[in-house]
């Protein structure tokens, strides 16, 4: 959960909080797809504290993903909360909120909440030869890690990435999956 701070207008006697607390409270995955393509879609379900301010009349939540110039600006109306979906895996996303009045003038932006959607690997239809095909989704910046355990105790390392330049599903093979009787699999995000 990201840090929170109040802004209150210094001249403003009652002290009345003037800017949404926001924070993200939930990111979920709804899967979606078939044996040979995988596509999920993430949500962000994020809530802020209302405003006391009697001029507002709404709220806005913007939203951004690392490395994007794209900026989305969803309004909620009244609404203290709202669920946010079609978010990559493995992106850093930072979410804002803004309250407008009823001339549709915004406030300054509330604190910053940052989440990073959690990277989900899949098992895929073993290759014809029989071996265990995973697959992942790899975002910008972020390199991955598979491993592999019997026991899941003890972990293996399997495949380790470069550092990911571009957003792209990517599909591992297990070689090694058909010598082993039961193989766990978990993927590690740095």
């Amino acid at each position: 959960m990201a840090h929170t701070h109040t802004k209150t207008d210094k001249n403003n006697k009652t002290g009345r909080t003037l800017l949404p607390i926001l924070a993200v409270l939930a990111v979920a995955a709804a899967w979606l797809g078939c044996t040979t393509t995988a596509h999920a879609t993430q949500t962000a379900t994020v809530a802020w504290s209302a405003s006391s301010d009697p001029s507002v009349a709404g709220y806005c939540i913007y939203a951004q993903a690392d490395n994007s110039t794209t900026l989305i600006r969803v309004d909620v109306g009244k609404s203290i909360k709202a669920t946010l979906d079609g978010l990559k895996e493995g992106m850093t996303y930072t979410f804002t909120v803004k309250a407008y009045n009823s001339a549709g003038a915004e406030s300054s932006a509330s604190n910053a909440a940052k989440v990073v959607v959690p990277v989900p690997l899949q098992l895929l239809d073993p290759a014809a030869n029989g071996t265990q095909r995973l697959q992942y989704p790899a975002a910008p910046g972020h390199s991955y890690e598979i491993q592999a355990s019997t026991d899941l105790v003890n972990w293996t390392t399997l495949s380790q990435t470069g550092v990911a330049t571009t957003y792209a599903w990517t599909v591992y093979q297990d070689l090694q999956s058909t010598a082993f009787p039961a193989r766990y699999y978990r993927l590690r995000v740095h």
